[in-house]
């Protein structure tokens, strides 16, 4: 595991990586937006079980719905395409951490996470 640093306050861009941040949200759906707003202020998220629920991403927010499983499954299957585009990567079978662009293009998302 890796060492963590702490919040340290906005993420600045230059003009090029703005330019490619604004590329990457114009691809994103919906649900992988929500993943990435889901993350903690540190970034993390985690991959949760429960018999009764289901599997579901959660972080700050839990992404699930009882009354409706196909909604915690669409932001799982949101999850695993976020690491497949390198803006989360897995650390453990259930954890979860955004990398230095998912937390750009988080912060352009919405610039008071």
């Amino acid at each position: 595991m890796r060492a963590r640093t702490p919040n340290v306050g906005p993420v600045h861009m230059k003009t090029g990586d703005e330019q490619d941040v604004r590329r990457i949200i114009s691809s994103l759906t919906k649900e992988e937006k929500a993943v990435l707003l889901a993350a903690n202020e540190s970034g993390d998220l985690h991959k949760f079980t429960s018999d009764n629920a289901g599997d579901w991403v959660g972080g700050r927010q839990d992404l699930t719905d009882p009354k409706n499983p196909a909604f915690a499954i669409s932001h799982l299957e949101a999850l695993a395409t976020l690491v497949a585009k390198r803006l989360i990567m897995q650390e453990t079978k259930d954890h979860y951490h955004l990398t230095s662009l998912g937390f750009k293009v988080r912060a352009a998302l919405s610039p008071t996470v």
